[in-house]
């Protein structure tokens, strides 16, 4: 009898670690959660394209916009086609993701000869091997960044606007099976949407027009449908190193 007390004791004080090890490891429903229904992702993408391309054009005079709540242009297409609402970890007004990464990358303007190039770098004040690429993150710094960029811009140019050419969705899921999806996020590729955007202006030193086309890749978030990545990829024609020096400038004031 001794013995079995003892052995109901060991399974008692075993049974809350069992339980332990239960709580805190992976589960199917857990993950499960990583991804977002298709067509409830679907229609999050489809009011992320609408907004970007009602709003951008709407850039220099009202910034950059987020809010697709008070969208009036397609309200019924913005309500789900669905029975369950939709997901209550990100509002559906939002389309720019809470830890989203904006990177700058275009190529780098052609190097002059030597001579001039020594001489145009003490002029300006450009180190030699300047390089316009940079990055942030953060919902507040992309906003506030993109607050920065459009009053630059205001002192620059007069007449300045802003024109979506052209968007398309890329889909980058489709080599996947749903057995891999369901695996891992880290395995899930990220769709894309790509945009050529055209800037024109006309300066207000040299009065001048300029012309400006831009090749933005926005990626999306397969567990919220919003952008959690903006890269800037090409720009035509390549700017000058003032202006680079000068969105240098804003990146160190931001910062």
């Amino acid at each position: 009898m001794l013995e079995a007390a003892s052995v109901r004791s060991g399974l008692r004080a075993a049974a809350p670690r069992s339980r332990h090890v239960t709580l805190f490891s992976p589960t199917h429903v857990s993950q499960a959660r990583l991804t977002l229904p298709e067509h409830e992702y679907q229609v999050r993408v489809g009011a992320v394209v609408r907004h970007l391309r009602k709003t951008l054009p709407q850039f220099m005079e009202c910034g950059l916009l987020e809010g697709t709540r008070n969208d009036a242009a397609h309200p019924a297409q913005l309500r789900p086609m669905i029975s369950q609402p939709l997901s209550p970890n990100v509002t559906p007004d939002r389309i720019y993701h809470e830890q989203i990464h904006f990177c700058f990358s275009p190529p780098l303007p052609p190097l002059p000869p030597l001579p001039l190039r020594e001489e145009s770098a003490s002029k300006v004040n450009v180190p030699e091997h300047f390089s316009p690429a940079f990055s942030l993150h953060g919902h507040r710094m992309y906003m506030l960044s993109a607050q920065a960029l459009r009053w630059s811009l205001h002192a620059l140019f007069k007449d300045a606007e802003v024109r979506v050419e052209h968007m398309s969705f890329v889909p980058r899921r489709t080599q996947l099976n749903a057995a891999v999806l369901s695996r891992s996020k880290a395995l899930v590729p990220m769709d894309e949407l790509i945009a050529r955007i055209r800037f024109r202006g006309t300066t207000r030193v040299s009065h001048a027009v300029q012309d400006y086309t831009m090749l933005f890749r926005y990626r999306l978030d397969r567990t919220s449908g919003t952008i959690c990545e903006h890269h800037v990829d090409q720009m035509m024609p390549v700017p000058g190193s003032q202006v680079w020096q000068g969105l240098a400038n804003m990146r160190s004031k931001l910062a």
